[in-house]
């Protein structure tokens, strides 16, 4: 949202500026005993701050039997503390908290207009809010702000214009937020198809799967046998493993931070909620070889698949695209004797998260151990046909990735055209000056 610069403009013939309390009364909110607050629905809606507001109006989570300051139906409901701007319209009568104002249109002003006012200026409000530990504004701060104002008949066919312009406006986002769960589900679609082996046409050339496992197994203690019958059946050349078969697989460390010594170096150190399906060219933190050495941490090379074993972002993937370190939470797998790539493994894991954080353990939030990692079944792929592969999954995801952003330049847009609509309605230029 840009920022609105509230000098005084010019304005049309037939309007004047207002100092807010010449147009309406301003309630600051005030927070009664906790111990009147219940979720019943006895008494008045409760509203505390923006937490509390929807799209126009407010949706009570908490009521008040002995409300202290009240807003009526059509009051304006402003944030005054952070955040300080956004805001609500009143539809019934309510209990107001600290952490909002009431601001009520005198005469017959209709609501709307003075709501859509504010919601023009809301970054010049924010910018007035002051505060160390949270942002906030006074009455004093909102009885300085100067509304431009038609007459009556004009505030009504601006009020109607907003309205209609706004519909469009809405209807066109909302199309446009129906497109991203789109394009997951055409992830998970091309990914699918990738894994029953229908995106690449097989090659007899191609060296079996069967010949890479054998080649392994050769070289390592025997494994406990795959149960296979719950899983898919696999085209010829391919065969189903599990990741500790084909795999060594490690996890990094945090050196301990009381030693101011251990960070701020030129390591990169690379955290679990980095990793978001992406290649990881940059770093939020940097160790330094003290840290490093001091620590389990150590130096993946680039090219390096990446798994998040917990966090928020468990089970989410990443692959190195420099030499860097990573904490704990994140376990980086290795393919033995060249039985699998990087981007394979990790478009691998990316279809099957849900199934493998299935297995997790741990409470509120799921924690994957690398002994659950190795045992998760993967399918063994001969190498060629994992190239193909992979590159055939980058050519439909880049597809995906062009619309996607070509999506976000019309919400950005459309941001822009709804501030747009209200710079020319509090302009006089939306709506013809007579009628």
């Amino acid at each position: 949202m840009e920022r609105v610069d509230m000098e005084r403009y010019d304005l049309p013939e037939g309007w004047t500026w207002k100092k807010l309390p010449e147009v309406a009364e301003i309630v600051m909110g005030q927070s009664p005993p906790s111990s009147t607050y219940n979720e019943e629905g006895i008494g008045l809606p409760f509203y505390q701050g923006k937490a509390d507001f929807g799209e126009l109006y407010p949706k009570p989570r908490k009521w008040c039997s002995v409300p202290g300051k009240v807003a009526k139906p059509g009051d304006i409901l402003m944030s005054v503390r952070a955040p300080v701007g956004p805001t609500n319209l009143a539809d019934t009568e309510c209990c107001i908290g600290r952490g909002l104002c009431a601001i009520r249109p005198s005469g017959d002003m209709p609501s709307r207009f003075l709501l859509e006012y504010f919601r023009w200026i809301e970054r010049y409000i924010a910018d007035m809010g002051q505060g160390s530990t949270f942002t906030a504004i006074s009455r004093r701060d909102i009885e300085t702000v100067d509304v431009p104002l038609p007459t009556l008949a004009e505030q009504e066919r601006i009020v109607v214009r907003i309205e209609a312009l706004f519909r469009q406006s809405r209807a066109a986002r909302e199309a446009l937020e129906r497109i991203p769960p789109l394009f997951r589900r055409f992830r998970q679609a091309v990914l699918a198809a990738a894994f029953r082996g229908d995106l690449v046409p097989q090659d007899s050339a191609d060296e079996p799967a069967v010949a890479i496992l054998k080649r392994i197994q050769a070289q390592r203690k025997a494994l406990p046998l795959l149960d296979t019958s719950a899983l898919l059946d696999l085209p010829k050349e391919w065969a189903w493993t599990t990741i500790g078969e084909v795999a060594e697989t490690t996890s990094g460390g945090t050196p301990l931070r009381n030693h101011p010594e251990y960070y701020h170096g030129t390591i990169p150190w690379i955290k679990s909620g980095e990793l978001e399906d992406n290649i990881i060219s940059d770093a939020e933190e940097f160790i330094t070889g003290e840290g490093l050495k001091n620590s389990s941490a150590k130096v993946f090379p680039k090219g390096t698949a990446l798994v998040a074993l917990y966090g928020a972002t468990v089970g989410k993937t990443g692959i190195l695209g420099i030499d860097a370190a990573t904490n704990q939470a994140v376990c980086a797998v290795f393919p033995l004797n060249e039985a699998f790539t990087a981007e394979f493994i990790t478009y691998w894991l990316q279809y099957q998260r849900q199934k493998l954080i299935d297995q997790s353990a741990g409470g509120a939030q799921p924690n994957i151990s690398q002994r659950i990692l190795r045992a998760f079944p993967m399918p063994l792929v001969p190498l060629a046909e994992q190239r193909r592969i992979v590159a055939r999954i980058q050519e439909f995801f880049a597809r995906a990735e062009a619309v996607e952003a070509a999506v976000a330049i019309a919400r950005r847009r459309l941001d822009k055209l709804d501030q747009a609509i209200l710079a020319r309605a509090f302009r006089g230029e939306l709506v013809p000056q007579s009628q």
